[in-house]
């Protein structure tokens, strides 16, 4: 028996070598491999890495995926039905809309599949499969397998990953994780987290590097702390996903320095007071990011800081304040996003009620597009602000500014920033020459 894991790919992103800078290895499939009987044969596909195999012989097809991917998700499922193969799909949007992934799937795993899948697999073989699949409760993660890193495909910078627990204790208004874990943490024993490390395998390179796929590395500063001491006598280095809270502890920066921690991407959100207080972001304070950045970067970890536009509290000079603090401070790098109500969240369920969404097609939930009615923006002004801007940003100029001001792990830093600057450079003449035609046809008319 064989089975194909399929990660679907946004098109931006599908088969572009600029999109392989720091390319992380998910850990959803690996762990759901470790879950399947050894007797069957997995084959994990990542489609940013290679096409996705539509006449490969596979008995069973899985996918996950969040909503911005349902749309290629639901072209590679209807393939591998059309062919009479069965396709089991999970992730975020599926587990949303297990209806609407019916459609396309024979089942669904609604929620985590950790306490499922055995069972799925061993429906399947008698084949009696069932179209939902979900568990009556969140998983312990005492009982977290240990990922099969050996079926990651080549290609991936860092191909080695881990996660030491699930879920934040804080309570976002647009994220998607916080509701699905019932706005707890959970976290896995930390000798089992050790044992993951020491099982870490690769070239050189990868040996030596990876990634925790936690949502809050420091969601309990304790457990961090605890844990970071057990990790240090690895000398290797990582990177993981934080909260601003851990500028007010210095013991815990010091930890992260020693078990090699050589980079955080952290939830900055926005420069305005009023737009992290809309979105429950209580924690951040404006005033303390320069003191965050300062601090990890005398530690030696660089800041990559997620940045969301388009609040209700925002309006047009957002951008330019946003560029000056980036570079007052040093920001080695950003994620930039688009305010997008996904679906899962109180933010979706505020604009569906108040009949503020403008865009139904899930393929543009992927945090460049505008798909709801602005506050402050036409939804034009909105998205050609943050192209602009996420030029201006990574423009040579900006880039060597605030690298300069970081001096924090330097190539990281520019092979990051170079990224990102293809990246968006393509996006703003895409849409500058859409906008050119559109108004070559008007004239036309």
């Amino acid at each position: 028996m064989k089975i194909g894991l399929i990660a679907p790919a946004w098109d931006m992103i599908r088969g572009k070598k600029q999109s392989r800078i720091f390319l992380l290895a998910p850990l959803t499939f690996p762990v759901l491999a470790a879950l399947t009987p050894e007797d069957i044969e997995v084959r994990i596909i990542d489609e940013r890495l290679e096409p996705v195999p539509h006449d490969a012989d596979f008995d069973l097809v899985g996918l996950t995926f969040v909503t911005a991917f349902a749309p290629p998700a639901y072209e590679v499922a209807d393939r591998f039905r059309a062919r009479g193969v069965k396709v089991v799909v999970g992730g975020p949007h599926a587990s949303i809309f297990p209806d609407e992934a019916l459609l396309h799937s024979d089942s669904v795993v609604v929620g985590e599949a950790e306490e499922v899948w055995g069972r799925l697999i061993e429906d399947f073989r008698a084949d009696r499969l069932k179209s939902i699949y979900r568990s009556e409760q969140l998983p312990s993660l005492d009982k977290f397998p240990r990922p099969r890193l050996d079926l990651v495909p080549e290609g991936f910078t860092f191909r080695n990953s881990t996660m030491a627990s699930r879920g934040c204790p804080f309570r976002c208004d647009f994220c998607f994780t916080n509701a699905v874990n019932q706005y707890r943490q959970r976290f896995r024993p930390i000798f089992e987290v050790v044992k993951d490390i020491e099982a870490m395998n690769g070239n050189r390179f990868q040996r030596n590097h990876f990634v925790f796929w936690d949502d809050n590395f420091t969601g309990n500063i304790s457990y961090t702390k605890e844990l970071c001491r057990a990790i240090a006598p690895f000398g290797k280095k990582w990177g993981a996903a934080a909260s601003t809270s851990i500028a007010d502890d210095d013991e815990i920066l010091s930890l992260l320095e020693k078990s090699g921690c050589i980079g955080l991407f952290i939830g900055l959100e926005s420069v305005n007071s009023a737009s992290l207080k809309q979105a429950h972001k209580y924690h951040n304070r404006v005033e303390k990011y320069r003191t965050l950045v300062k601090k990890l970067h005398d530690c030696g970890i660089t800041l990559t800081g997620a940045f969301v536009f388009g609040f209700d509290q925002d309006d047009p000079t957002v951008f330019d304040r946003t560029m000056d603090l980036a570079i007052k401070i040093g920001l080695d790098c950003i994620t930039p996003a688009i305010l997008t109500p996904l679906p899962g969240t109180p933010l979706y369920d505020r604009m569906k009620k108040e009949g503020r969404i403008i865009d139904d097609n899930w393929a543009h939930y992927d945090y460049q597009h505008v798909v709801f009615k602005p506050e402050n923006f036409t939804p034009d002004q909105l998205y050609e602000g943050f192209l602009r801007f996420m030029n201006d940003f990574f423009s040579y100029a900006s880039i060597f500014r605030r690298l300069g001001r970081s001096r924090t792990r330097l190539l990281l830093g520019l092979l990051a920033n170079l990224g990102y600057h293809k990246f968006y450079s393509r996006l703003l003449q895409d849409y500058e020459q859409g906008k050119n035609q559109g108004e070559e046809r008007e004239i036309e008319g």
